[in-house]
């Protein structure tokens, strides 16, 4: 019902009253990584190389674990900015039919403020020309 009512407006009515539905840029083949402030931030001494000897076992597990947490935070951000555009897709293409919506009204006010006054005057015209 709502993908109809999205064709109806965005589509048919727009090409009745000379409007074009916004032209949406295609989705792009890669995912961009937007750096927020929910990402996890690499200190200096975490990325320094460090000798073989130097690390142990569970240095090497926290590291790991640092890893996979950077992983996630990353995947629930692509995910996030996923749903972000996919809302403001919508977003666009209702504000697109309430745009048209608008010009329709605007046409009935027109026609039906002209056709009012162009029917008061020819009334009046005529009671006056009876009297």
């Amino acid at each position: 019902m709502c993908e109809q009512l999205k064709w109806l407006i965005c589509i048919k009515l727009a090409s009745y009253v000379r409007m074009r539905a916004p032209i949406l840029p295609p989705a792009p083949s890669l995912v961009c990584i937007r750096k927020n402030s929910i990402d996890v931030e690499d200190d200096q001494h975490d990325d320094q190389p460090l000798q073989d000897g130097q690390l142990g076992t569970t240095d090497k597990l926290l590291l790991e674990i640092r890893d996979l947490l950077r992983t996630k935070i990353r995947r629930k951000a692509e995910k996030r900015d996923e749903a972000e555009d996919e809302e403001d897709k919508k977003t666009d293409y209702w504000m697109f039919a309430a745009d048209v919506i608008d010009r329709i009204l605007l046409i009935i006010f027109t026609v039906l403020f002209i056709g009012g006054t162009s029917c008061f005057a020819i009334m009046a015209a005529v009671y006056h020309s009876h009297i």
